[in-house]
């Protein structure tokens, strides 16, 4: 990502300008020199913090666009075509407008109207006269004033502010520098490890590429209780567990679909009540695990996203209390459901 300056711009250099965009679009010397062309040279137009992200969108390019005025307004626009050159193209034409609307009309003006050719001046007709008697000479007829071709296209009005769209930071197939940082946060319920189904909490960070993903969190299972049947004995179990994943990321500017893998680490305890003797227990939790969210973003640095989940323990456990006597036994699958907030940093 280059750095962002001050432009002037008839002599805009494309290395100040915050530039994203598909190989197959025009570099972004084209665009700088396409607002120097719509400005022209009397122009002294100055634009500031100027960011361009272009995304492919199934048989679309989409241009987010974002730059300040001289004056410190911001101005925000989404542009759509199937042709990335003419969505570019489109953008400047849309920051000329914004810095000096009566430039580009000149602009716009002379190259939409072309030089009229002048008539031709017919030449005066000759008449016979007599020899002896001497008649003046006929005069010119005057030269008739061009007129301008009544189809010269006039320029189109400058067209108010969009609404900012959201932004593409982050998304996928959108390349970045750097990878973005994801700070998760999620709240659910689960059921399989534990003798009923519980809430579950969670936290998470990754780092996010354009279409990967990398990620560790941690998440706590709230204890259940299970009991002995005919007894007074009972075991409240509970489960804590760490995770590292790998994602693909699917989707687009505003939703994605992130489908993930790995395993999971943790201690699943039992702890005994109603007995002579108290009796803990603490069992090594691991397991494979495969994640699923789907996830929308309202605003540039906040997704919000629903989770579906499965673990699969790599043995089976189970609780026993009085000796032999089995009072809770995991399912060989855990599933969960959550919804969470991801806070994206860049």
């Amino acid at each position: 990502m280059v750095a962002l300056a001050l432009l002037h711009a008839p002599t805009a250099d494309p290395s100040t300008v915050t530039w994203r965009a598909p190989t197959t679009c025009p570099a972004p010397a084209a665009f700088t020199g396409a607002i120097a062309r719509y400005l022209g040279r009397g122009s002294a137009a100055e634009y500031r913090d100027m960011d361009v992200a272009v995304v492919e969108d199934g048989d679309a390019f989409v241009l987010s666009l974002s730059f300040a005025t001289a004056d410190g307004a911001r101005v925000r626009q989404t542009l759509r075509d199937p042709d990335c050159g003419v969505v570019v193209d489109a953008a400047a034409l849309k920051v000329a407008f914004a810095l000096d609307p009566e430039a580009t009309t000149r602009v716009l003006e002379a190259e939409a109207q072309p030089e009229a050719e002048p008539m031709p001046q017919p030449e005066p007709e000759t008449v016979p006269q007599p020899e002896t008697v001497p008649q003046p000479e006929a005069e010119p007829e005057p030269r008739p004033t061009p007129v301008p071709p009544s189809d010269a296209v006039p320029a189109p009005e400058p067209a108010p502010p969009a609404e900012p769209p959201p932004s593409a930071r982050c998304a996928p197939g959108v390349r970045e520098p750097r990878p973005c940082i994801g700070l998760d946060a999620d709240a659910g319920v689960g059921i399989g490890p534990l003798p009923r189904a519980t809430p579950i909490v969670g936290a998470a960070l990754s780092l996010l590429g354009s279409r990967w993903a990398i990620g560790v969190g941690a998440e706590h299972w709230f204890a259940a209780t299970a009991r002995l049947d005919g007894d007074d004995a009972s075991a409240r179990v509970r489960l804590t567990s760490g995770h590292a994943l790998g994602c693909g990321r699917l989707g687009g500017p505003n939703v994605e679909l992130p489908v993930c893998g790995g395993v999971e680490l943790g201690s699943l305890f039992g702890g005994g009540r109603g007995l002579d003797v108290p009796q803990d227990d603490r069992l090594f939790w691991a397991a494979a695990r495969v994640d699923v969210r789907g996830a929308w973003t309202p605003i540039d640095r906040l997704a919000i996203f629903a989770q579906l989940g499965l673990s699969v323990p790599f043995r089976s456990y189970r609780f026993h209390v009085n000796g032999d006597a089995r009072i809770h036994e995991a399912a060989p699958v855990a599933f969960r459901a959550a919804l969470g907030a991801q806070f994206r940093l860049f």
